[in-house]
């Protein structure tokens, strides 16, 4: 049986945080307000029960330009994504795609197993897929 986890609202708030504050920095990116350092790429979090998938977006990323950092409880993306020759010219009418520098950080629903950490990217897609570790059995003590 599966204990279920204490601050589930803890975590609630702050995705609901993290979400309201990319929503206010992509509408000032819109604007030509804000040019942040790095962006954070969306992703998709699946648990299964032998395994964490991570699914993150990261357009216009070239396969050697992705770095992961795993560890038994979280995972980290970075990544760039370089403009194309020529796109730094003037006259552009609307300038909505992203150059730049990637960065985010995920906590994991569960323990992985580190060495076992597999990705590939396709399409603009990372998937990276955690097996989970084992978890300890707890088991009787008998008392003298």
């Amino acid at each position: 049986m599966r204990r279920r986890r204490y601050f589930d609202i803890m975590d609630w708030m702050a995705d609901l945080s993290s979400e309201i504050n990319r929503t206010v920095r992509d509408a000032l990116y819109r604007a030509d307000l804000y040019r942040p350092s790095f962006f954070e790429p969306y992703v998709d979090v699946l648990e299964t029960p032998t395994e964490v998938i991570v699914k993150a977006e990261l357009p216009g990323v070239q396969k050697k330009d992705i770095k992961l950092n795993v560890f038994d409880d979280a995972l980290e993306i970075s990544a760039e994504a370089h403009e194309e020759a020529g796109e730094e010219r003037p006259g552009f009418v609307q300038r909505e795609r992203r150059f730049g520098k990637f960065y985010r950080t995920l906590n994991l629903p569960a323990k992985v197993k580190v060495e076992e950490t597999k990705a590939k990217y396709s399409n603009g897609i990372l998937e990276v897929r955690l097996p989970k570790a084992e978890v300890r059995k707890g088991f009787e003590v008998k008392v003298e």
